[in-house]
């Protein structure tokens, strides 16, 4: 007990000291969790006729868990390469890979239940607002039950995501001077090509809620279209903000050499904030593709007055993405050219 005990301090001061990792960790969490939580409370008090409706949120919901697992993933992987060097004096001051293994885990469990938190009280206002726009005889709320099942997913989430930065925090290689030149194709990794996914299905979720309320369709119906658009919509900017900062971690020795070689800010933030465009724009082509085809099964295709839609998506998205480029961008910026001299 008295191990446990001293790694979930440790956990909460590394939290500690990351409020800005850690906020957006825990309200990705509590996004996935919530969102879960929420269709488990009203499918289980909901009318007959609404279980197909019910069967299509609890897909959605399902879907968004293992994207907010990924993400947090990533977050904290693009963290990893600042604490080399304190695991690396924990290890010499005798932490085997196990204990530096179960540290990470232990963080990552309790940022997963501070987000599971979050995600009870979302999921608590969520059933309330379904509960006012769906037909009488629609009930639902936060029992014992949904609460374990929140607790459950939490440990089982904190667990999932954990894995990834934890072995990579036990690999133990040998930090270079240069890290080896990203690949030609970046949109093409994993991690990008998950971001590209996320934005495309929030662009078609956008833009399937706003011509269902142009087209007057069944007020729920719409409204759990547009609460699920506004969820991947803010799960997409965290898959953006965490690919930015993965590629600005293993790109920070590159970027200190540009600065040194006599390369500005401005041109720095240029490139982070081109990558940035890319990934928001290959999503937005994938989600306008798979949102035509959407509309074409609501009422036969897009129309000249869909246009406004369109255009009104498109905003939302720009917007949403903004926040999630200049921070990455504006800490590119800020690296040394003299790191390019250290070693971790």
């Amino acid at each position: 007990m008295s191990f446990m005990w001293q790694d979930i301090r440790y956990a909460l001061r590394t939290i500690a000291r990351s409020p800005g990792f850690a906020g957006i960790a825990i309200a990705t969490l509590g996004l996935g969790i919530g969102a879960n939580t929420a269709v488990l409370s009203v499918a289980s008090s909901a009318p007959a006729h609404w279980r197909f409706v019910l069967l299509w949120m609890s897909a959605a919901a399902a879907l968004l868990l293992p994207v907010t697992c990924a993400n947090c993933a990533n977050l904290l992987l693009a963290q990893s390469a600042m604490r080399r060097k304190e695991l690396a004096v924990r290890a010499a001051m005798g932490a085997g890979r196990l204990r530096i293994f179960r540290l990470i885990i232990t963080e990552c469990v309790l940022l997963a239940l501070l987000g599971g938190a979050l995600g009870v009280l979302l999921a608590w206002w969520g059933a309330d607002v379904l509960i006012a726009l769906a037909p009488p005889g629609f009930s639902a709320g936060i029992g014992i039950r949904a609460l374990g099942f929140a607790l459950a997913i939490s440990i089982a989430s904190g667990i999932l995501f954990g894995l990834a930065p934890a072995l990579d925090a036990i690999r133990g290689e040998v930090p270079e001077l240069v890290d080896s030149p990203p690949p030609r194709f970046e949109l093409l990794r994993g991690a990008s090509l998950l971001a590209i996914a996320e934005v495309g299905l929030a662009f078609s979720l956008l833009l399937g809620a706003g011509l269902m309320l142009e087209r007057r369709r069944d007020r729920f119906e719409t409204a759990l279209l547009a609460v699920f658009a506004i969820v991947a919509l803010l799960l997409a900017m965290t898959g953006v903000y965490a690919v930015l900062y993965r590629t600005l971690g293993r790109r920070a020795r590159e970027i200190s050499i540009r600065m040194a070689l006599g390369a500005r800010g401005g041109e720095v933030v240029r490139m982070v904030l081109g990558q940035a465009a890319l990934l928001v724009g290959a999503g937005s082509c994938v989600g306008l593709i798979t949102g035509l085809f959407a509309s074409r099964a609501l009422s036969g295709g897009i129309h000249r007055a869909d246009a406004n839609i369109l255009l009104t998506v498109s905003g939302i998205l720009l917007l949403a993405a903004a926040p999630a480029s200049y921070f990455p961008a504006r800490a590119a910026s800020k690296i040394e050219p003299r790191m390019a001299l250290k070693r971790d």
